[in-house]
């Protein structure tokens, strides 16, 4: 299973040396994860940009995408899109939030108990 975050892109005029910059925040303003492309050619028109995760692990909770981008050195435009991506998954980590971390992974513990002698 995947994850698939796409961003719909209009381009008015040509960018060449474009940068593209994305980063995911958590509602309170954590940076989650963050990348940037460099050396794009955009011709005028709509453009998908995709991302594709082989999966995202998040705790439960609401988060927003920041998305940016450059022409050379001029900035074209940055957002913060919306609406926030909420994620509803069973919580998996900790049952208290100040302990439960950002990540939201299955583990699994046991306990391998080991003989001893008294002697």
């Amino acid at each position: 299973m995947h994850v698939v975050i796409k961003f719909v892109l209009e381009v008015n005029r040509e960018v060449v040396n474009g940068h593209h910059g994305i980063a995911l925040y958590s509602s309170d303003g954590q940076l989650i994860w963050g990348n940037a492309t460099d050396s794009l050619r955009l011709r005028p028109g709509m453009h998908d940009l995709c991302y594709t995760f082989p999966y995202l692990p998040l705790r439960p909770g609401s988060y927003f995408w920041r998305v940016f981008l450059l022409h050379g050195d001029e900035l074209i435009d940055a957002w913060d899109c919306l609406p926030e991506m909420i994620v509803a998954t069973e919580p998996l980590g900790h049952p208290r939030d100040e302990w439960a971390g950002v990540v939201n992974l299955p583990v699994e513990f046991n306990v391998a108990s080991k003989d001893t002698q008294l002697t």
